[in-house]
């Protein structure tokens, strides 16, 4: 199985954009260039974080606590 890509900024930025429009995570990664099952790991890691889109726009960057919210779960997986 191929490892999964990390999202640029702007990658999530416009996976949450599809999303909030209702667009299929298939679409969504064909949009983007990246596998199915990214979109899917990342909005799932978005919903555990509480991130949507609209992004708030006061204080850190949401985006940001979806990158930290990658890493805590990269390390809660070599944790087990």
């Amino acid at each position: 199985m191929p490892a999964k890509r990390e999202l640029t900024i702007r990658q999530i930025r416009q996976m949450f954009r599809l999303a909030r429009d209702g667009v299929s995570a298939r679409e969504i990664g064909r949009t983007l260039g990246v596998a199915r099952s990214t979109i899917q790991d990342n909005l799932k890691r978005a919903a555990v974080a509480g991130l949507a889109w609209p992004l708030a726009g006061a204080g850190t960057d949401p985006v940001f606590a979806l990158i930290e919210a990658h890493k805590q779960a990269a390390k809660d997986l070599d944790a087990h």
